[in-house]
């Protein structure tokens, strides 16, 4: 009878590790925000239900796939959430050699990207199948001080990536750069030191393939507020343009509305930006901007988009970074510790 649990307790673990990169490939065809003009259907503010605490684990990022498998960053370690615990994935050891990846993006035909201050790794089927370092093509313009270490994301009109990096005026402020499938790669967002609507502080890939949406920091008074861009990818590989702004902007006047109609509302500094799988909810993430440190602070409110409507979620959460289920009902928050909202 030993004999026998053991046997079948490795067939099962044989089986996790097996299916452990699988992202069910969905016939999905994600729209745009719609344009309903409906009253909020949900004003709750939500307390995140606790996963692990911060003393517990430390993340740099995670990802969901379409088959709501959820995947973190932890340490340099790519790993998998199961049953409310950590499983370390499968990946040959000369992936993590001199490369210690701290955000993560996964595109629908199973492909991995990892990227690290000295490039990004590509990964299918546990093997890596490309690599771009620092200092080489498409990242020669880059060393590992001025690389960073942001977020990346894909565009499935080409599976190219969109990767942040820092901006040579202000480094604290983000840019973004396409790299194209065959390695091209080009800045999208200049980096011409100017100040309103030109820096990012957090972006996405979502909606419509080849929609691109940035958050943009601006000032009046040295007070900081935010809003919204939404480019579209017209021309492949990198003619992206702008189709919509949102966010009034700050005056000397009453302070903006929080929460109502998206055209109608202002926004604080944004940390982070989610767009859901089915494209119909946009998650942001506010936090305090430090104009001396240049960075967004961990701590702020969550803001929900559906059907141009804000609504606040969720206040003084700390985590920036966010990943949703496919069905929508799962908002996970990701860094000092690991908090999820079920709605």
């Amino acid at each position: 009878m030993k004999n026998s649990n053991t046997i079948a307790f490795r067939l099962v673990v044989i089986i996790v590790i097996a299916f452990s990169f699988s992202c069910k490939k969905l016939g999905d065809s994600p729209q745009p925000v719609g344009s309903k003009n409906l009253a909020a259907s949900d004003s709750t503010l939500y307390t995140p239900e606790t996963i692990f605490t911060a003393e517990q684990h430390i993340f740099t990022d995670i990802h969901i796939c379409y088959d709501d498998k959820v995947f973190l960053l932890e340490n340099g370690k790519l790993k998998r959430l199961i049953n409310n615990g950590l499983v370390d994935m499968a990946l040959p050891g000369s992936v993590y050699t001199n490369f210690h990846p701290t955000f993560l993006a996964i595109s629908k035909d199973f492909t991995f990207y990892l990227r690290a201050a000295t490039g990004i790794k590509i990964i299918k089927g546990g093997q890596v199948i490309k690599e771009y370092k620092v200092g080489q093509p498409p990242l020669q313009d880059f060393t590992t001080e001025t690389f960073g270490e942001r977020n990346v994301a894909v565009d499935e009109t080409d599976q190219s990536l969109i990767v942040g990096v820092p901006r040579l005026f202000n480094p604290g402020l983000v840019s973004t750069l396409k790299i194209t499938k065959n390695g091209q790669a080009s800045l999208l967002s200049q980096d011409d030191g100017e100040t309103k609507g030109g820096f990012f502080t957090a972006f996405d890939v979502g909606g419509a393939p080849g929609q691109l949406w940035l958050t943009g920091l601006s000032s009046f008074n040295d007070n900081y507020y935010s809003q919204l861009y939404i480019y579209k990818l017209i021309n492949p590989p990198f003619n992206y343009t702008l189709q919509h702004t949102y966010g009034i902007e700050l005056t000397n006047h009453s302070p903006f509305p929080l929460e109502g109609q998206l055209d109608a509302v202002g926004f604080n500094v944004m940390a982070a930006i989610k767009i859901s799988k089915d494209a119909k909810t946009i998650y942001l993430k506010t936090g305090e901007y430090d104009p001396i440190l240049q960075t967004t602070d961990n701590i702020g409110g969550v803001l929900r988009i559906r059907d141009n409507m804000v609504t606040l979620i969720a206040e003084n959460v700390e985590n920036k970074r966010m990943a949703i289920s496919k069905d929508g009902k799962t908002l996970y928050f990701a860094g000092k510790g690991l908090y999820k909202i079920n709605f």
